[in-house]
């Protein structure tokens, strides 16, 4: 590979104002740095990006087999803001929609290395280019008092490709020099994805890296859907397939370290106290929602879907609701609804939901310049915030009603356990054939003063719901069981006594002993 050209070129202004703002931190977010350069391997039409590390961890290499760029292409692409018409003209695939909307490229990772390599070809000939751009020397010259526009540039050198190579188009980006913070991130020891963590704060740094970018990039889901189960309902499975058939479509595919990057999304996610009750039941220990509306007189758009669990969503980080404008994350999961205007940030309910709203249009004048947060002014916004309250506040309540629901069927399932054990006590004080055997215990409505029955005939002890100790209170209440008790233990006693007080009595607290020892 021959140099046969290289000049120093200044960028338009524009840049350099969008450089210094980036200098002082508005990308400090590594992550969502990274993913401005993603974004430009999708919009041209890689099917493949690899981000692997080189050199010990100093630098990093992104790489992919888009539509390459030329010299002209590179200017417009990373060194100033490219207008919305030569966005659209740059699209590489025609069912993917243009992502890099604020056309930043490798201009985000400027506060995170010293130096940027970009080397493409667009393909089918045999000149390639290779443009440097040294931010360290930039922003230090800048700290001197020098006007930004004037130490800003970059080196582009056209080059002659051996015979032999391929032809195909590429893009090599080298994040050199890596400043500390990050390397040490990047080698920062952890679990990975494929163990048990209840934060993402447990992962190593590359675990750590690969859930923010999958989280964040128009990827797919690690499993068919992002939810274990999917309903029946004819509404719902159109949209998840909605969903998952537009990810595959764009056929894009994130690779770090050679380990392909997913959505980290598969729900339900319990935390270990509650994976001894799988399978978990839909509809009574989550619950799915899913919407697909036009708010703002048709100005906003918007599908996705919501799932609520009966407990804490583990890792803590899918906790809340995802915005995505073109499969893009905008900022990570809110779990403080508050800031979305719903008002339903207390308590536990915001640990157990977990969604992803995926905006078709609208909102897009709302971001702010980070493309992380909203504008709250905004007409687009404040309409989803409403319509977010409304639609939290209706899960919420069928959230607290399956809540009643699994205490009721959990105290039921007590009861009928304490029955067997107190049928097991009763049977060894019973004389008769059911004696030491087990016994029906049964409640009915009987036609005597007596608050129990005991049929040693048929081995039934009956409870008798219309006596006056039973009114109004519930089997799944405590003081149900002390009274249950406490009448079998006296109903026995008396037959067992021969019509001796004495001896009654004692029997009856000796029966009563044991049966409380169950309680």
């Amino acid at each position: 590979m021959v140099a046969i050209q290289q000049q120093f070129e200044k960028p338009e202004e524009i840049a350099t104002n969008i450089l210094s703002i980036l200098s002082k931190g508005a990308y400090v977010n590594f992550p969502q740095a990274l993913k401005e350069i993603v974004s430009n391997s999708f919009d041209a039409g890689a099917r493949r990006v690899h981000i692997r590390m080189i050199n010990d961890g100093r630098d990093l290499l992104i790489t992919d087999d888009g539509a390459g760029m030329t010299k002209d292409e590179f200017r417009t692409k990373y060194t100033r803001i490219a207008s919305p018409k030569e966005r659209e003209l740059s699209r590489g695939y025609p069912y993917r929609p243009i992502i890099g909307m604020l056309g930043i490229g490798a201009l985000a990772v400027a506060p995170v290395c010293e130096k940027v390599k970009v080397l493409s070809s667009k393909g089918g000939n045999s000149q390639r280019f290779e443009a440097v751009l040294d931010y360290y020397s930039y922003l230090d010259e800048r700290s001197k008092g020098k006007p930004l526009s004037e130490v800003y540039q970059y080196i582009v050198s056209e080059m002659e490709w051996s015979p032999d190579s391929s032809g195909k188009p590429f893009t090599y980006i080298t994040l050199e020099n890596l400043n500390e913070t990050i390397q040490e991130y990047l080698k920062k020891p952890g679990l990975s994805l494929t163990d048990y963590f209840e934060t993402i704060e447990e992962l190593s740094g590359i675990a750590h890296l690969a859930w923010h970018l999958g989280s964040i990039c128009p990827v797919g889901y690690p499993h068919p859907y992002p939810i274990v189960e999917i309903p029946p309902d004819i509404t719902f499975s159109k949209i998840i397939q909605k969903i998952t058939n537009r990810l595959r479509d764009y056929n894009f595919h994130l690779f770090l370290e050679d380990s392909e990057v997913f959505k980290p999304v598969y729900l339900p996610s319990f935390g270990k106290k509650f994976k001894a009750i799988t399978p978990y039941k839909l509809g009574f220990d989550y619950q799915i929602y899913c919407f697909d509306e036009v708010l703002n007189n048709g100005n906003l758009r918007f599908h996705g879907y919501m799932l609520n669990q009966a407990a804490m969503i583990v890792p803590r980080e899918l906790q809340g609701i995802l915005i995505r404008i073109k499969d893009v994350a905008i900022g990570s999961y809110r779990k403080d609804l508050n800031l979305m205007g719903a008002k339903h940030s207390s308590g536990v309910f915001p640990t157990a939901i977990s969604g992803e709203l995926f905006i078709e249009s609208g909102l897009e004048n709302a971001l702010t310049f980070d493309r992380a947060d909203f504008r709250e002014d905004d007409p687009d916004y404040i309409a989803l915030c409403s319509w977010l309250q409304t639609k939290l506040a209706e899960i919420k309540s069928d959230y607290w009603n399956r809540g009643r629901k699994r205490s009721e069927e959990r105290q039921e399932k007590k009861s009928q356990d304490l029955n067997v054990r107190m049928s097991a006590i009763l049977s060894s004080y019973l004389s008769g054939p059911y004696s030491e055997k087990e016994l029906r215990l049964e409640r009915q409505g009987l036609v005597t003063d007596l608050p129990c029955k005991i049929d040693s005939k048929n081995g039934v002890i009956t409870i008798n719901v219309n006596h006056m100790l039973f009114k109004g209170v519930k089997t799944t209440d405590k003081i149900y069981h002390y009274l249950q008790a406490f009448v079998y233990a006296l109903e026995l006693g008396r037959e067992r006594s021969d019509g001796n007080v004495e001896k009654m009595l004692r029997e009856t607290l000796t029966i009563l002993a044991d049966l409380l020892a169950e309680l």
